[in-house]
């Protein structure tokens, strides 16, 4: 927030699994008013580690009050979440199962709008690559839903050719354009 090359009004939080938790928790906590975080977008994200316990590990369950330190319950603050929200969700994923984002889109109830962008062939960790040109189109959609037409991403992707990973210009700064790099 204090870097004078990003506009603190358009930060976009951007998570991966655990990382959408990240994110959904700083939004929550840079609520309206409060500066920070413009929109968030989350792929292939959870509705707390508990849950994912007891999905990936049931014969933990009775053990999750004594070993369970980290909650990232992502289901408790989601209804509290103003913010826009892109849900991407990979159709296939193996390790989170897709149901959460979908629960998670759906009590999405206080965010200013919300998308739910389900990859068909994505598995947890190839969504981007599965989705291909159409994936990076709906990142650029989204942003410009957010922060208005001149606020997309760099690359044209209405035309043919090699797909090449989009660079955000300085204007859109949020979008931690280093992980898109």
């Amino acid at each position: 927030l204090s870097r004078e090359d990003i506009d603190p009004a358009r930060i976009i939080t951007f998570g991966r699994s655990i990382g959408g938790a990240v994110a959904l928790s700083l939004a929550h906590d840079s609520g309206p008013g409060r500066g920070g975080i413009a929109a968030v977008i989350v792929e292939n994200t959870f509705l707390s580690i508990g849950k994912m316990v007891d999905t990936i590990f049931p014969a933990l369950v009775p053990l999750k009050p004594l070993v369970l330190r980290l909650r990232w319950n992502s289901e408790a603050i989601i209804d509290r979440v103003e913010q826009p929200i892109l849900f991407i969700n990979g159709a296939r994923d193996e390790l989170v199962p897709p149901s959460h984002s979908h629960q998670l889109h759906k009590q999405a109830a206080a965010a200013r709008f919300k998308e739910l962008y389900i990859i068909p062939n994505g598995s947890h960790n190839d969504t981007w690559q599965k989705g291909g040109r159409a994936y990076y189109a709906k990142l650029d959609s989204f942003i410009q839903k957010c922060f208005g037409e001149d606020a997309g991403m760099s690359q044209d992707f209405s035309t043919s050719g090699a797909q090449r990973i989009p660079i955000m210009p300085r204007s859109t700064a949020g979008l931690a354009a280093s992980a898109l790099q």
